[in-house]
């Protein structure tokens, strides 16, 4: 993967709009899991990719906070490790409402229409509350200064060891869907798969959206150093 002239944003929101058609596209559960793997490869190989050859930069922020040379810098942020807390707890539920959704069989007596019903519902509220974790009522931004910043941006390592196990378990759900190889539940089936692995997607599009915001927000805020003294100073070293 290849970024160039600051494309990040615009690469991110097309790796998280081909998934979107994808999982859409998709007529079977085998399907929805092999795009979300690959959604989480993409994920992993553009954080790689972005921090790849940042290592200057990067040490020069932790130099200037284990010297606090940057006391009146502030920075305006999301904190992702309280999105990440509070989304964990929603997962839960997610995760068990999916498990029941795929469990569905032809001989369960549920009718289908409540089904679609509680999974419109679900869906529609889903998006609400992932957005409420950046910015909104669940956990809105505040100012504060780089070393607390750079807390956030370092979540991007807890992320990243979250990828794989979301694979896990999207690959045992729509292998538990395809056991039950339900006719009668076929589209609910399906959605409900949908809406879980959207969830999920879309919330880490967030998150690593808001870590590289706040990286490069800390690098701009860097550029012109406010010491101790109140007086701007200009640094000379490259920005990207």
């Amino acid at each position: 993967m290849e970024l160039k002239n600051n494309s990040y944003s615009e690469t991110l929101d097309q790796i998280i709009n081909d998934f979107r058609q994808g999982v859409q596209q998709a007529s079977t559960p085998t399907e929805i899991s092999a795009i979300t793997t690959q959604l989480f490869k993409e994920y992993s190989d553009f954080i790689k990719t972005f921090f790849c050859g940042r290592e200057n930069e990067i040490k020069k922020i932790y130099e200037g906070i284990r010297n606090n040379s940057y006391p009146f810098n502030k920075i305006t942020m999301i904190d992702v490790n309280m999105a990440i807390h509070c989304y964990s707890d929603y997962f839960t539920g997610l995760l068990q409402f999916a498990n029941k959704i795929s469990d569905l069989k032809d001989s369960d007596s549920v009718n289908s229409e409540s089904v679609s019903k509680t999974l419109e519902m679900v869906k529609s509220k889903d998006k609400a509350f992932v957005d409420s974790l950046f910015g909104g009522e669940m956990n809105p931004s505040t100012t504060t200064n780089i070393d607390t910043a750079m807390v956030t941006v370092e979540a991007f390592i807890q992320l990243d060891r979250n990828f794989d196990e979301f694979v896990l378990v999207t690959k045992s759900i729509t292998n538990d869907a395809t056991v039950s190889n339900s006719t009668k539940y076929n589209d609910q089936v399906l959605e409900g798969i949908r809406i879980f692995v959207s969830s999920f997607g879309y919330y880490n599009f967030r998150c690593i959206k808001e870590i590289i915001k706040t990286y490069n927000d800390i690098i701009d805020s860097m550029a012109s150093r406010t010491p101790a003294g109140g007086v701007k100073e200009v640094e000379t070293y490259q920005l990207f």
